[in-house]
C-alpha cells in the first residue's frame, strides 16, 4: 500500500479521501463513479501514471486474485477520459465504492502486462518492486521476515522525513510486543485488529509512549444458523 497506493484513503477521522486520484464523483443511483487521477505521480522507472494504468489493474486483479472477482460480477465498463479521469459502470447501484477501493492496489500497467501468470513470477523484480508511492520495494527476505523500502526517485509529493522503511514480520504478538517495547521496531501493526490488552501496560511502564483512545472503524459480523428455529422457518 506505501509501494502501490490505492486511489482512496482513509483520514483520521473516519472520512474518504483522495489518495491517488485527487477526487470522485458518483451519478444519483450510484451505478456510475469517476475517479480524477493525479498528475504527478511516476512510477519508480520514471513513467507516468495514466488512467490506463487504473483500468488495467482493475481487469488484472479481477482475472487472478480471488478476493477481486467481484469486479466481474458487477463492473460493465471501465473507460478513461480526455481530463485524466476513470469511470467505472456498474450493473446496479453500488454504493460503498469509494470504501472498497481504499485497499485496492494499482500496478503499472507497461510492465504487469507482460505477466501472464502473476503466481509463479518469482524472477521478475521489476514487475514485483515498480511502485509509485512515496517508499518502494528495495528488497524482501522471507526467512528473515524483513521487506526493505527505499524512496521512490521519481516521486513528486511531500518529501518524506524518513530516508528508508524496515518491516519486520513476527510469528506472534507477544514477539512483537516486545520488540516495541525495547525499540526495536518504531511502529505496531496487525490487520483487523488492535494491540495485545494484556501487554499495554508493559507499554505503558516503558515512558515511550502517550496513549489516546479512538472509536474502532472494525466491521463486526452476526451470522445465523439457518438449520435451527426460529431462524430455519425462511417465512
Amino acid at each position: 500500500m506505501i509501494s502501490n497506493p490505492p486511489l482512496l484513503r482513509l483520514s483520521n477521522d473516519g472520512g474518504i479521501k483522495g489518495l491517488l486520484a485527487d477526487s470522485y464523483s458518483f451519478s444519483p443511483d450510484y451505478s456510475r463513479w469517476k475517479f480524477m487521477i493525479g498528475k504527478n505521480y511516476y512510477w519508480s522507472d520514471g513513467v507516468p501514471v495514466t488512467p490506463g494504468d487504473v483500468t488495467f489493474s482493475m481487469a488484472y486483479l479481477a482475472e487472478h486474485v480471488p478476493s477481486r472477482r467481484w469486479l466481474r460480477k458487477v463492473l460493465l465498463q471501465a473507460g478513461v477520459t480526455e481530463d485524466h479521469g476513470v469511470t467505472f459502470t456498474f450493473n446496479k447501484p453500488y454504493t460503498r465504492l469509494d470504501m472498497e477501493f481504499t485497499s485496492v492496489q494499482i500496478f503499472p500497467k507497461h510492465i504487469w502486462e507482460k505477466v501472464r501468470n502473476p503466481k509463479y513470477n518469482k524472477d521478475d523484480t521489476m514487475a514485483q518492486y515498480t511502485g509509485c508511492g512515496p517508499f518502494v520495494i528495495s528488497s524482501i527476505d522471507l526467512n528473515a521476515g524483513l521487506v526493505s523500502m527505499n524512496r521512490n526517485p521519481y516521486w513528486q509529493g511531500k518529501e518524506p522525513a524518513l530516508d528508508r522503511i524496515e518491516i519486520h514480520m513476527y510469528r506472534n504478538l507477544d514477539v512483537l510486543s516486545l520488540a516495541l517495547e525495547k525499540g526495536h521496531v518504531d511502529s505496531f501493526y496487525k490487520y483487523a485488529d488492535s494491540y495485545p490488552y494484556a501487554n499495554i501496560d508493559r507499554l505503558r511502564r516503558t515512558g515511550n509512549f502517550d496513549f489516546l483512545e479512538t472509536p474502532g472503524t472494525g466491521l463486526t459480523f452476526l451470522g445465523f444458523n439457518l438449520r435451527k428455529k426460529p431462524l430455519s422457518d425462511i417465512a
